[in-house]
């Protein structure tokens, strides 16, 4: 016991902890505190409309953000870009990250995870309309340094299936080391791996595409940091030493 305490006092000296508790959000208090808006470049975009990302009642129940502008890229019109929403304030590692959602369009809706930046981080995307390239869906890598330029993403698993367009349905991703899953409504849909990134943060990713994302709820599996980058521990894994 006094090791314990001991090695608890170390910890709370050499480090400000982040408690690495589940997060969990329904925007019904009606705001988007810790959630930042990012967006692919104008340059990159043929449809350059400003992303409208809001707090707005919705088909959910209850309040929702909604995003409902149409800004889509790239011009070559093979790769879905467009717009972001990212959670800011903590980092995960191993986790599971699921949301329910609905499209009201039939272009690209998706997610990200263990993001880094804009040019480095996981997604899921999933497109029906033929126009668009669809239907599919795609566990994705964007290339870094070399993230805006084409191709813009490597392709790690895919399908030719996609959603139900208007009808809500469930997503959820489970990541452990380097193995990446999706579920929709409980059913896989695409399973990965890849080492290439192994912290970061979680989000919302659309093209062309007007939706709600409501009931975000991310469980920690093995650890998050805080925005800082500094490890967060749980006092059940400290306790459990």
């Amino acid at each position: 016991m006094r090791n314990l305490l001991f090695l608890v006092a170390i910890i709370l000296a050499i480090t400000p902890l982040c408690m690495a508790d589940n997060f969990k959000d329904d925007f019904e208090d009606g705001g988007m505190e810790g959630w930042v808006v990012v967006d692919d470049p104008d340059e990159l975009m043929s449809d350059a409309a400003p992303s409208t990302w809001e707090v707005k009642g919705g088909p959910i129940g209850g309040k929702a953000v909604y995003q409902g502008s149409n800004r889509w890229g790239d011009p070559t019109d093979q790769i879905a870009l467009g717009t972001y929403l990212i959670y800011d304030g903590a980092e995960f590692v191993d986790f599971k990250f699921e949301f329910d959602t609905v499209a009201n369009d039939n272009d690209g809706l998706g997610c990200v995870w263990r993001w880094q930046d804009r040019l480095n981080h996981y997604r899921f995307m999933t497109v029906i309309d033929p126009g668009s390239r669809g239907p599919f869906r795609r566990i994705e890598r964007r290339l870094g340094e070399d993230g805006d330029d084409f191709p813009f993403y490597e392709f790690l698993a895919k399908s030719t299936d996609s959603y139900p367009q208007s009808t809500e349905i469930h997503i959820s991703v489970e990541v452990k080391g380097t193995k990446m899953t999706v579920y929709m409504d409980d059913e896989l849909a695409l399973t990965a791996d890849d080492a290439t990134y192994d912290v970061g943060k979680i989000g919302f990713a659309l093209y062309a595409e007007q939706a709600f994302f409501d009931n975000v709820e991310v469980t920690d599996l093995g650890g998050a940091v805080d925005p800082n980058g500094k490890l967060a521990s749980t006092w059940g894994d400290i306790r459990s030493k």
